[in-house]
């Protein structure tokens, strides 16, 4: 657990190969230990402090928000900034195998985020269509533990500690 000013952040390039990007406090801190990688949280749509970190640009980035129409809206923001961000737990499968802790967006995001992949768009367009149920999300802190290490596992080249 590292807290830093945000010029510092940027300005030091970090030794790690991977990034895991997560809104959520509890997740981050949370989070399982990858190998050769670093966790960067707490920000929802916050993430201008991070243009300076010319260095990201260079790491394999995945992001993990909550399922629902503003969780793809902010991963589509901070795609303006990193392109070749990946997406993770953030797909049909997840949702379905977590029904039990859906609950209901209250309000949901007014446009169509640009930045997002066939399937992510797809997703969110379902969320948005009430084609599973009434403006459904699914807190990405609900989603059980066993099922974020067993993703991880599957993430290429990634080695839990």
């Amino acid at each position: 657990d590292v807290m830093v000013r945000a010029d510092e952040f940027c300005a030091i390039p970090q030794a790690i190969g991977t990034v895991f990007v997560t809104e959520n406090d509890i997740n981050g801190l949370s989070f399982p230990r990858v190998k050769d990688a670093m966790i960067l949280f707490g920000r929802g749509y916050g993430f201008d402090f991070l243009l300076d970190a010319h260095w990201l640009q260079e790491k394999e980035i995945y992001y993990w928000g909550d399922i629902d129409t503003h969780g793809f809206a902010i991963l589509s923001q901070f795609r303006e900034y990193f392109p070749r961000t990946h997406s993770f737990l953030m797909d049909c499968k997840v949702l379905h195998e977590c029904r039990e802790s859906w609950s209901e967006e209250v309000e949901q995001f007014p446009g169509v985020p640009q930045r997002l992949n066939n399937d992510e768009l797809a997703l969110f367009n379902a969320i948005k269509k009430d084609r599973y149920g009434k403006s459904i999300r699914l807190e990405q802190e609900l989603i059980p533990f066993d099922l974020v290490e067993a993703i991880l596992e599957e993430i290429e080249n990634l080695q839990l500690d």
